[in-house]
């Protein structure tokens, strides 16, 4: 026997595996949009979840498909290999492969360790384990770097099925088979080993064993066809099923070939994939005729037909859960029996709009639907319509009595089905009565219908009617319920709830706190609460008082048409935006306030519903006695098996860390460079029991101070992380609102810059205290010299005060005084009685003179106090008066250009302003020696400008005196008066080229 063995070569694996030659290296992901719900069941009851390349699958056909147990799906299709966690689908490649690009993989394995093995088309072997690939070519003994098949032997050995032959790695090293050694074919497309141990090798000429190292072919003359063996799957009686090229499914057994083929009920002759499921059952996917189930010698096919996504099945895989995978040419395909089950149509419906319904209590299903009435029982339905003995196909409610006899009500009348036959009721022609869109046995055996504004009791065939209380008496009643203490309640289109007891009617609307007056169904839990569907969300009746539902809850603004217990502590609700099981002690804590959230899971398309909307009848959800849920929607009937509901938690994953859009080591720990800033964590959860309704939270400890609540979001930015130590935690709920206890942990440390640590800090705050120092010590200095040049100028201030009291002393004395004594003196002679009278007529003409001369002294003087004239003509004609007095004492000509400044300033400002102009016009006169001058006043919105210049001899700046010294105090006054103004003065003058005066005043408003 010529077999070869091939060590791999342990150096060059090695190296790969420290160097990281090989490294998983995620590029961004592939977007899912929520997968797509097919509305036809494969074989009857498994339910489609498909996924395809505008729900984020890679483009081309999926070649093979595998969900490993750590949660992922492995698929690969013409554009490579992508790892699918129920929302995103992440493309892998191959770090040193050229262009990074890893080979389209024909198979997947998972070894009993947690290896995954990938057969290549062209890249060889491919290993991954945790987070690593190892690479095995023709170099490490492989016969060819094209694999088409994998199979690990019951002692965990691999065996390669490849174009070069068979390859058997057993301690690191390989053994190869070929047709040299008695194979068909060097071409091995499929392998297996069935109970016995052999090893089995479908090859592209035929089959082959290989037992205790011994080959041995089969070929025509044992009935086998010399065609490519797609698939091989071993029997539970030591037969071996083969999937043909062209002939569809051979039984093989003792040396014995059964057709199981097209003439058998296979859809299609070419077989491309072949697995058996946990109950034994063969499953063929086909090239072109869809998957196919093979069961007690009976076929079962499905296809594009049947609203399966391809007829080109390559991939046939189950998992642990008992979930089928399916890889074909139209994308991902999921099959499981799921908890939601619809029926339409297609199971044997009358139509799928179906409404009222009820399980009796023999399991029996009642249904009504807009072309008739349909009893389902054991998988088979009955349809009765008028011609069975119905008054009308309109069935609008549908009760049991106490005898077991079935009540059918509508808008044609009541109907009772007993011993397998109808009977008719009809009320008088007219009565409110005819329609009974509810029905109710009571405890004592009276039947009460609900109808048109009025409830009727039925008894001995006849209807005794009672009309409704309140402004809306036409209501219709949609629902009845008895309560535990025997009253009726009776839920209204539009009249709100009402109460029968003893004979009397109670009414409650929105005024009392319900949010609706339209109410569609009504249940009372254990502990006697009343719970109200209406047309705008659900509402608690309890003692009394009216709860309703927030926004918040999802049970709030959409019509509440069911509620349905199910025996274990949940309150099933159908409403017209899909189906909503939340935990009745929840309900009741978010009712009394002591709990903010409700957890309520919602159940719609992608659960496997056709239609969100829930019909609204009487009774359009129950329990059947086998703990069966029963909802009607507008696209058929809901079957809720809550005990499969696997409310397994999810497991949470950090999935990629980005810093600045450059890849870190997602296990942490994570180091933040200073010069770094944007931080992105993408995480996500493995969960295939509801993947799309898995919510996320997560936190920054150390900054954020509470959950942040992502929802269905996988990424946290942070922008900005100050300095310092954090810890991102992440957690993912089991897609019920059911959180874990622990969340998953990521250490992160944001590195502070230089100017960012303490040893900076310190020095800079060492520093700022000696700049604190310094400008201190600098106020200090201008503060002292400020203070000494207000002191010098109030001295200044003072001593101009002092000689001006002095001037006007001495004035008095000197001039007003020596007046007044003239004038007592002249009166004295005048009042002699030996004066001549002519003497006194001269002495009283003086008198006279004197006290004019006075007056007009004293003039002069409250003029130098405050001119009248700005009291009298204002500031603009007071100015051209002192420019026009100046002008002709001096003979200089002086021009003026004048705005109408009144009313700008206050009383003091026009006074100040007034004797800046007065003293800039006394320079000129006394000290310019000028031949002409200039005044000019104008203002704006914003600026008083005021600018006096003449064409006298000037001076030299800089002999101006500098404040603190004598003299000078002219100069100084002006500076002073424009700074009461609160503007700036300036001064510009050259010697022998005239002095121009300028001020700046603001206006304020």
């Amino acid at each position: 026997m010529n077999r070869t063995q091939h060590p791999p070569r342990p150096r060059r694996f090695s190296r790969a595996c420290q160097a990281g030659l090989l490294a998983l290296v995620l590029g961004w992901p592939w977007l899912a949009a929520a997968q797509q719900v097919s509305p036809r069941k494969v074989f009857g009851h498994l339910r489609q979840w498909t996924w395809t390349e505008q729900h984020g699958l890679p483009p081309s056909a999926v070649i093979a498909a595998l969900r490993t147990r750590d949660g992922y799906v492995w698929l690969s299709t013409e554009a490579g290999v992508a790892r699918f966690d129920g929302v995103e689908f992440t493309r892998v490649t191959q770090a040193g492969e050229a262009g990074g690009r890893l080979s389209a993989a024909t198979a997947f394995l998972e070894d009993r360790a947690g290896s995954l093995w990938m057969a290549t088309d062209g890249s060889g072997l491919v290993r991954w384990r945790d987070g690593r690939f190892t690479t095995y070519g023709t170099a490490d003994g492989l016969p060819s770097l094209r694999v088409l098949s994998l199979l690990e032997d019951r002692q965990g050995a691999l065996w390669v099925g490849t174009s070069g032959g068979l390859a058997h790695l057993t301690e690191q090293r390989f053994t190869v088979y070929r047709s040299t050694d008695g194979l068909p074919s060097n071409e091995i497309t499929a392998v297996t080993q069935d109970r016995r141990g052999d090893i089995w090798a479908g090859t592209r000429f035929g089959l082959a064993r290989i037992r205790d190292g011994q080959v041995h072919s089969y070929a025509e003359r044992h009935g086998l066809p010399a065609t490519i063996i797609h698939a091989l799957v071993p029997g539970d009686d030591g037969e071996l099923w083969l999937g043909t090229n062209g002939q569809g499914v051979l039984r093989f057994a003792e040396d014995r070939v059964t057709p199981f083929g097209v003439a058998q009920g296979l859809s299609h002759a070419m077989v491309q994939s072949m697995m058996r499921d946990r109950d034994g059952a063969i499953w063929v996917g086909t090239y072109g005729g869809g998957l196919c189930r093979l069961a007690e010698a009976r076929y079962r096919c499905a296809g594009t037909r049947d609203g399966l996504a391809g007829d080109r099945v390559s991939s046939i895989t189950q998992h642990a859960d008992g979930d089928i995978w399916l890889g074909t040419e139209g994308g991902l395909v999921q099959l499981k029996d799921p908890p939601l089950q619809v029926l339409g149509t297609e199971d044997g419906l009358a139509h799928d709009y179906v409404g009222a319904l009820l399980t009796d209590r023999t399991g029996t299903l009642w249904v009504a639907s807009v072309l008739g009435l349909n009893r389902y029982r054991d998988g088979r339905v009955t349809i009765y319509t008028t011609r069975d003995g119905l008054p009308s196909n309109a069935i609008r409610s549908i009760a049991e009595d106490r005898a077991g006899a079935i009540w059918f009500g509508g808008v044609e009348g009541l109907a009772r089905y007993e011993n397998g036959r109808f009977s008719t009721f009809t009320a008088p022609p007219g009565s409110p009565a005819t329609r009974a869109y509810s029905i109710l046995e009571d405890r004592s055996g009276r039947l009460w219908l609900g109808g048109h504004g009025v409830i009727s009791e039925f008894r001995d065939g006849a209807f005794n009617s009672m009309p409704l209380p309140g402004p809306t008496p036409t209501s219709d009643v949609l629902a009845m319920h008895e309560d535990a203490e025997g009253s009726l309640w009776l839920g209204t289109r539009g009249g709100g709830l009402v109460r029968y007891r003893d004979g009397v009617f109670t009414r409650w609307t929105t005024d009392d706190g319900l949010s609706s007056d339209h109410i569609e169904i009504i249940h009372e839990d254990s502990s006697g609460s009343l719970w109200l569907g209406t047309s705008t969300g659900l509402n608690r009746l309890r003692n009394g008082r009216f709860v309703q539902f927030a926004e918040a809850t999802g049970l709030s603004g959409v019509p509440v048409v069911s509620l349905v217990p199910d025996g274990v502590g949940h309150l099933w609700i159908g409403t017209g935006a899909g189906l909503y099981r939340a935990g009745l002690a929840q309900l009741n804590d978010v009712a009394d306030g002591t709990r903010a959230e409700l957890t309520a899971a919602a159940f719609g398309l992608a659960d496997g519903l056709l239609s969100r909307d829930f019909s609204g009848a009487s009774r359009t959800g129950g329990r059947a006695p086998d703990g069966h849920l029963w909802f009607a929607t507008t696209r058929g009937l809901v079957r809720v098996r809550p005990e499969r509901i696997r409310q397994s938690l999810s497991r949470t994953l950090i999935e990629r860390v980005t810093v600045d859009t450059a890849d870190v080591d997602a296990a942490g720990p994570v180091r933040i460079r200073a010069t770094q800033k944007n931080l992105e964590i993408r995480y996500g959860a493995l969960q295939w029991e509801r993947p799309g309704a898995v919510a996320y939270r997560y936190r920054m400890l150390g900054l954020d101070r509470d959950w942040i609540l992502a929802k269905e979001r996988r990424t946290a930015y942070y922008p900005y992380l100050p300095p310092g130590s954090y810890t991102f935690e992440v957690m993912a709920d089991n897609g019920y609102g059911e959180w874990p206890d622990a969340a998953v942990r990521l250490d992160i440390t944001a590195i502070p810059a230089f100017y960012q640590t303490w040893a900076f800090a310190l020095a800079t705050g060492a520093a700022g205290m000696a700049l604190l120092g310094y400008v201190w010590r600098r106020r200090e200095r201008t503060v002292r010299r400020q203070q000494a040049l207000q002191h010098g100028f109030a001295q200044r201030l003072i001593g101009s005060q002092e000689a001006e009291r002095q001037r006007i002393a001495s004035e008095l004395h000197d001039s007003l005084g020596q007046r007044l004594v003239v004038i007592n003196n002249l009166a004295l002679l005048a009042m002699e009685p030996s004066a001549p009278p002519e003497v006194s007529r001269e002495q009283l003409r003086q008198i006279s003179q004197q006290a004019g001369d006075a007056l007009d002294e004293v003039t002069q003087i409250s003029y130098n106090l405050r001119p009248y004239q700005l009291d009298r003509i204002g500031l603009t004609k007071a100015i051209e008066a002192v420019i026009h007095s100046a002008s002709m004492a001096s003979g200089v000509s002086i021009s003026p250009a004048l705005d109408d400044v009144d009313g700008l300033l206050s009383r003091d400002g026009e006074i100040n302003l007034y004797r800046i102009l007065q003293e800039c016009l006394n320079n000129v006169v006394k000290h310019a020696q000028a031949t002409a001058a200039s005044v000019t006043v104008s203002r704006d919105e914003a600026l008083l400008r005021v600018t006096v210049q003449d064409n006298g001899r000037g001076f030299d700046l800089s002999t101006l005196p500098t404040g603190s010294g004598k003299g000078g105090f002219g100069l100084i006054g002006l500076r002073e008066r424009a700074t009461l103004l609160g503007g700036s003065l300036t001064i510009e003058s050259t010697p022998d080229r005239g002095t121009r005066v300028h001020v700046d005043i603001p206006l304020t408003t």
